[in-house]
């Protein structure tokens, strides 16, 4: 993607930050974009989930109607197969644990 030019007399984003302004904007806009851009490789891949919208019309161009179906389709797996989401939970844990026991040893090297 390519950086938009900020429009004249204002300040950039980073300007923004340095003189006290709103970085929670900035993480904002950053997140936005990778709802969008995930949701698109799910349409891409055909990974979206059959019950995708049922619960209303999804405009797949806000994020954070995106953001609530794809939480809401989250809740409706994680009701159905807690075992499994436990075991994804663990799993996350034992890697994330790993990952830091490397860097670790790396960094004691």
């Amino acid at each position: 993607m390519f950086r938009r030019a900020a429009p004249a007399g204002t300040a950039g984003p980073r300007a923004k930050i340095r003189e006290g302004g709103r970085p929670g904007r900035l993480w904002r806009g950053v997140a936005d974009a990778a709802v969008l851009r995930l949701h698109a490789l799910a349409v891409r891949f055909d990974w979206t989930p059959q019950a995708f919208g049922d619960a209303g019309l999804v405009d797949e161009t806000d994020p954070s109607a995106l953001r609530a179906e794809w939480l809401r389709q989250y809740r409706t797996w994680a009701d159905a197969s807690p075992e499994q989401l436990f075991a994804i939970k663990v799993g996350a844990v034992l890697l994330g644990g790993a990952i830091a026991g490397l860097l670790i040893l790396i960094a004691a090297m």
